[in-house]
This record gives structure tokens, C-alpha cells and sequence, in this order.
């Protein structure tokens, strides 16, 4: 039994992930930083993407803060 199987760069497999994601000005920045440092693989994009919903969280709270004072 021979083993068959696709080896894929994993700088095109991080492109294809940023293909994937939204249209939105955020997202168009975090992908345009991303493309600027040469960071492509698919654990670096997952990292950014961590970060981003990271901020968004620290976001609603602060803002849901200021609204309660």
C-alpha cells in the first residue's frame, strides 16, 4: 500500500485563508500588514486573527464600561 498525498506550500495555504476572509476595512488592513511582513503561514494568520478578536473583546468591555459611569 503506497501512501498518496498533496504536499502544499504553506504560504499558499495562508493566501487561500486570507482569500477567504471578509471584505471589511479591518480585515482589508490585518491582510494587507499580514502580505507586507512576508507573514503567510496559516499559524501566523491564525495568530493575527486571535489578536484582532482579542482587541475587539477588550473594545466592548472598555466601551460598555464608559457607557455604565
Amino acid at each position: 500500500m503506497h501512501e498518496v498525498g498533496i504536499q502544499i506550500d504553506s504560504g499558499i495555504v495562508g493566501y487561500e485563508i486570507l482569500k477567504k476572509l471578509p471584505k471589511t476595512t479591518e480585515m482589508d488592513s490585518m491582510k494587507t500588514t499580514i502580505t507586507q511582513n512576508g507573514l503567510t503561514t496559516p499559524e501566523e494568520i491564525l495568530d493575527h486573527m486571535r489578536i484582532h478578536a482579542h482587541n475587539l473583546v477588550i473594545k466592548q468591555v472598555s466601551s460598555k464600561q464608559s457607557n455604565s459611569q
